[in-house]
């Protein structure tokens, strides 16, 4: 059994999981099932959010929350953030990572949409070794 919170955000947001197991490990729904998977190594145990979605704002409230936790409660927490405003504070810097993968998500979709149909003559395993290709020069 867990015991913790579940915060939505924002609507364009993951909800943030803050919930401990019996063993006070920091632990997700998903990441029980991965656990069991892994036969409970304790590299293991990790939680995420996407807040790509959201406005740098949501992403930063929850940096602050993370960093008041490992304050106060988990020091040994450690945070891949790839926004990198965990480890710079830098709300530009944020900003930038996140309009970038915006835009290549937009380049891809519009990729996909355009090859479309000459998708429908090829295989799976064609499919995707077009798809690689195409991308690939596209998005160079």
């Amino acid at each position: 059994p867990l015991k913790g919170i579940l915060m939505n955000l924002h609507p364009n947001c993951e909800p943030l999981s803050v919930m401990f197991d019996r063993n006070g490990n920091l632990q997700s729904i998903y990441g029980i099932i991965v656990n069991q998977q892994e036969n409970n190594k304790p590299d293991s145990y990790y939680l995420s959010v996407k807040t790509q979605f959201a406005p740098p704002e949501t992403h930063i409230a929850i940096v602050k929350l993370l960093k008041y936790l490992k304050k106060k409660y988990i020091q040994d927490l450690e945070v891949l953030d790839e926004g990198s405003y965990w480890e710079t504070g830098d709300k530009e810097l944020l900003t930038q990572k996140i309009s970038f993968i915006n835009k290549k998500i937009d380049q891809i979709e519009e990729i996909i949409l355009s090859t479309k149909n000459d998708l429908y003559s090829l295989s799976p395993d064609e499919r995707i070794s077009f798809l690689e290709k195409i991308l690939r020069d596209r998005l160079k």
